[in-house]
């Protein structure tokens, strides 16, 4: 008896650190809106697959979700703070990885951004050098690659979301315009511009796949290895991959 009792003890005790080690609380999304990944429909309502991967996440996590809508810098902001813990969908640079840790495996393959123009430009648009003195169209707080984002010399045209950048260009206000492929053909279709704007042969395969990003202040640092288990298992299962399929199956 006294060796079954002793058995038990020790089973019970092999369960404590992992029911001490469950997340608990409320988990919180960062939520910069990113049509058609990140979207906020008018009546408030969340959709797009950032979104449904993150309710799935937050799902097989057991926890809650809260979701705090934010522009990019706010969103940062509250990441840093750890005010958030969770994102979707930004760009690791050395500046965020001080204040996000992207978590292993990727759950996407990396993003292509290109460039487009409107139909009635000539100039050739097929290299980065091309880019010398056009007014070029970028969305405030935005990432797009290591190469354009600190380069100085060239003309950037501040706006507040790639919508904004869209119609600038139908209407000749500037003369390109960086935006993710998969964001710009839908914007394009959405607003039935595919007669005023098209794609030039420039574009750029980013170098790192898309990872979850968890706030270096996050309370849920402590819960890594639960999170990536969860994550690495979502992404053997495919659901990333097919949640994204809609939007980034290649059409073009």
């Amino acid at each position: 008896m006294r060796s079954l009792a002793c058995r038990w003890v020790v089973f019970v005790l092999c369960l404590l650190p992992m029911t001490a080690s469950a997340a608990t609380g409320t988990l919180v999304l960062a939520f910069a809106p990113l049509p058609p990944w990140r979207v906020v429909e008018a009546d408030g309502r969340l959709s797009g697959p950032y979104y449904d991967i993150a309710v799935e996440f937050a799902r097989r996590l057991s926890l809650p979700l809260e979701v705090r809508v934010c522009p990019v810098k706010r969103c940062m902001a509250l990441l840093e703070t750890g005010e958030a813990d969770l994102v979707l969908g930004v760009t690791p640079t050395p500046e965020r990885r001080t204040i996000i840790e992207f978590l292993d495996p990727p759950y996407a393959p990396p993003a292509v951004m290109s460039f487009f123009v409107n139909r009635e430009e000539t100039r050739p648009l097929r290299h980065y050098g091309d880019l010398r003195g056009w007014h070029i169209g970028v969305v405030d707080g935005r990432n797009y690659f290591a190469r354009f984002d600190e380069d100085r010399q060239l003309a950037k045209d501040m706006a507040p979301d790639s919508l904004s950048n869209m119609l600038k260009l139908a209407a000749r206000r500037i003369d390109t315009a960086v935006f993710n492929r998969s964001e710009a053909w839908w914007l394009i279709r959405r607003n039935h511009l595919e007669s005023r704007i098209v794609e030039s042969p420039y574009r750029v395969v980013l170098n790192e796949p898309r990872y979850f990003g968890l706030s270096r202040k996050s309370r849920f640092q402590g819960q890594k290895a639960q999170l990536k288990a969860i994550l690495r298992a979502m992404v053997n299962e495919g659901v990333p991959k097919r949640l994204l399929a809609p939007i980034e199956s290649p059409s073009r």
